[in-house]
């Protein structure tokens, strides 16, 4: 990624011809606190690396109030060596939001951006260390309202927009968070989550920020992470197919199911993953893989079904599971239908397994190009 080009641009454009007290430019100050936070960012877990990127920003910002751009009423405090204290503190975190985020919101010459890099940042740390700073979803929540500018009044104060990479590594570590809820960040219990929830992680998955996420995902959750998106993007393929409306991915099913399987086969070899979250990891896949069957052409969708049933990366998948995992009749039906066109075409024989997967209507077979169809409300 090119310098110029995201986060703090609008700093560069604003402030970098100027010096500070020691005749160092803030562009070199600039690029220093982006090369401690891409290091910080990657290894969200490491004390040094964030000590590093404070003191990158305490250089850049006495540079700005060196050239008076910076005001002073925002200084969070003064240290016991006496130095000023800059960025938020995760002992403090809710305080220090709420005295920086008016400032922030007017993102003056871009200055808030610096802050709420940070702020972003400090979630990512939340994540990784549940025990000690358990994550704050409040905090989530208002960060995202500037992020994103959601509050009207956000929309009138601000001067600078913030950039699409800062919304882009919010998203991320959302659905890094959402991840963690699902089980298959870590070993930690998996938490029974509410239809809001759930609804909430769809949302996320729709959003086309998500599309930001590959550039920002940190490289110990990468496959898993991989796992995640292409299963939940062929399943949501499948659920635009069924609508009769474009799906928001850009990548083709044949795309996605050809990530799936290539990160399904190296799953195992996950430093530190358990056979609990793999066997997660495997279900998210079996289910998406399953739904996206009767959506998609012929030969793919053989290949999806030869997947499931062959064993070669995970164990066979039996037919009563995979009804089990559609979400409805309608999509048993197709399910149903995509069995029958590519297999024995004996329609007694499917009635006779298949009947009891449906809730209450009865199968009737139409025709050999057809397939069956279902009689609403009359029972079996």
């Amino acid at each position: 990624m090119s310098d110029d080009l995201g986060a703090l641009s609008h700093l560069g454009e604003s402030a970098d011809w100027l010096k500070d007290a020691e005749n160092v430019s803030i562009r070199d100050h600039r690029i220093g606190v982006r090369e401690a936070y891409r290091a910080a960012w990657l290894h969200p877990a490491d004390d040094a690396l964030d000590t590093e990127l404070r003191v990158a920003v305490g250089k850049l910002i006495d540079a700005l109030r060196h050239n008076h751009l910076y005001s002073e009423g925002m200084t969070l405090g003064t240290e016991l060596t006496g130095e000023r204290r800059y960025l938020a503190d995760l002992k403090t975190v809710r305080r220090d939001f709420e005295q920086l985020r008016d400032f922030c919101v007017v993102n003056r010459f871009g200055i808030g951006e610096i802050h709420m890099l940070y702020f972003v940042l400090l979630l990512s740390r939340m994540i990784g260390r549940v025990g000690e700073y358990p994550y704050d979803e409040m905090l989530q929540e208002a960060v995202g309202d500037v992020v994103y500018l959601r509050v009207p009044i956000y929309r009138a104060d601000n001067l600078s927009p913030f950039s699409v990479e800062l919304q882009g590594r919010l998203h991320t570590v959302r659905l890094v968070r959402a991840m963690q809820k699902l089980g298959i960040l870590d070993d930690s219990s998996r938490a029974k989550l509410s239809a809001q929830e759930y609804s909430e992680i769809s949302a996320l998955l729709s959003d086309p920020l998500r599309a930001e996420a590959d550039a920002y995902v940190p490289p110990d959750c990468k496959e898993p992470y991989a796992i995640f998106d292409t299963a939940s993007a062929l399943e949501a393929y499948a659920r635009a197919h069924a609508a009769n409306r474009a799906a928001v991915d850009d990548r083709s099913p044949e795309e996605l199911f050809a990530g799936l399987r290539h990160t399904l086969r190296r799953i195992e070899d996950v430093p530190g993953i358990s056979e609990a979250r793999a066997e997660r990891l495997r279900n998210l896949a079996v289910a998406a893989v399953v739904r996206a069957c009767a959506h998609v052409d012929t030969v793919l969708g053989r290949k999806m079904y030869s997947l499931l049933r062959k064993g070669n990366i995970f164990p066979s998948v039996r037919h009563g599971r995979m009804f089990k995992l559609l979400p409805n009749d309608s999509e048993r039906l197709n399910f149903l239908n995509f069995l029958y066109t590519n297999g024995t075409q004996n329609p007694v024989y499917y009635v006779e397994r298949f009947q009891k997967y449906f809730e209450g209507d009865k199968l009737r077979f139409v025709r050999k190009e057809i397939g069956f169809t279902l009689e609403r409300g009359k029972g079996q």
